[in-house]
């Protein structure tokens, strides 16, 4: 059986420029490549013991030669197919996740490879889906830093990362292929432009609600969707009510940033009608992943509050959450008598339990 080389170098440029396989070329000095980083003179080792593989021919290897043909191929390989699978288009916000458009199949209309027309950005592909801008960032080693996320937003151009930090360095063309048209969780999007304009959307039409402390309770007052009622006048419990909320969009800095006055009836109607066994305010699964709350505080222009600060605010308010919760069912009981109380709530409570 063959054994593994030292090099794991599979990969070379020919005398076209165009990246090769090990399988594709004569063996020895007749293969007439270089190394994809380098630029030095490849021999093609294909002996009988060892794996087929390239070798610097000074006899000096390159340490990146794998991953530049690695990032090389994956190029490449767009630039030929002049097709992707693109990962849904989410936007999170504290207790949802709004799906704008699901995954989907692209044919690309043009494919350019390190495109240098825009500003201070030279994305590895620039492509066209349609009437979209699409940039494609291949990460081998590093990923985008947020210096160029930042120029990104500004440009306000859809950016997907295809992570193969992870894929083999000795990747054989068929399996390259699949992972960068397919789907699949090493896609992800570094930004989206109707991803960022939904939400800007979303948040322009919500109201801050600041903290109200009564007692050892944390209110709202005017609450849209009247989760409760004190002599005619709608509030909400932070804990209670606004922490399984679908339109509490973040907490932050001791309020709740809140669109519920801004939901339809007919929605709400639609929201009872899937969960008839909870209120309309409440998700009918435990929170999703909250969306960060500085991007949202950002969005609203609430620049007066610094990072660290927000943070704290946030944190120090889900440890109040989660020590509230821990405290009111930890006893058995107590869980049965909330059930009983609130019979709106009792799968909202039992998905806690469970969760904790």
């Amino acid at each position: 059986m063959p054994t593994h080389a030292s090099s794991d170098l599979r990969h070379g440029l020919n005398k076209e420029g165009e990246l090769v396989h090990i399988s594709q070329v004569e063996r020895g000095l007749a293969c007439d490549c270089v190394c994809p980083s380098c630029n030095e003179q490849l021999i093609a080792k294909k002996g009988k013991h060892n794996e087929h593989h390239f070798a610097h021919a000074a006899g000096n290897p390159c340490q990146y030669a794998a991953e530049t043909a690695l990032h090389l191929a994956a190029k490449d390989i767009l630039a030929k197919r002049k097709e992707i699978v693109l990962p849904a288009i989410q936007v999170k916000f504290y207790n949802r996740t709004d799906v704008i458009t699901p995954e989907k199949r692209y044919q690309l209309a043009s494919v350019k490879l390190e495109y240098r027309g825009e500003k201070n950005i030279v994305p590895d592909v620039l492509a066209h889906a349609g009437d979209s801008k699409l940039f494609i960032e291949v990460r081998v080693t590093h990923a985008v830093d947020h210096c160029k996320q930042r120029r990104i937003r500004d440009l306000d151009v859809s950016t997907l990362e295809i992570d193969l930090s992870d894929a083999p360095r000795d990747f054989l063309p068929e399996d390259l292929e699949r992972l960068v048209v397919e789907a699949g969780d090493h896609k992800q999007w570094i930004y989206n432009a109707a991803g960022a304009q939904r939400r800007k959307r979303v948040l322009s039409n919500a109201t801050i609600r600041p903290h109200i402390n009564r007692g050892f309770a944390i209110h709202v007052d005017d609450c849209p969707v009247r989760a409760r009622v004190w002599q005619g006048k709608p509030y909400a419990n932070v804990i209670d009510d606004c922490t399984g909320c679908r339109y509490a969009l973040d907490l932050v800095d001791n309020s709740v940033i809140c669109n519920g006055a801004h939901v339809s009836e007919q929605e709400l109607h639609r929201l009872s009608q899937e969960n008839p066994d909870l209120p309309h305010w409440v998700i009918p699964v435990p929170s999703q992943e909250p969306v960060d709350s500085i991007e949202a505080k950002e969005d609203l222009h609430l620049q007066n509050i610094e990072q660290n600060e927000a943070e704290r605010s946030l944190k120090k308010l889900e440890e109040k959450v989660a020590q509230y919760w821990k405290d009111r069912l930890r006893d058995p009981k107590e869980v049965e008598r909330l059930s009983n109380e609130h019979p709106l709530k009792r799968r909202a409570i039992a998905a806690y339990v469970q969760s904790t």
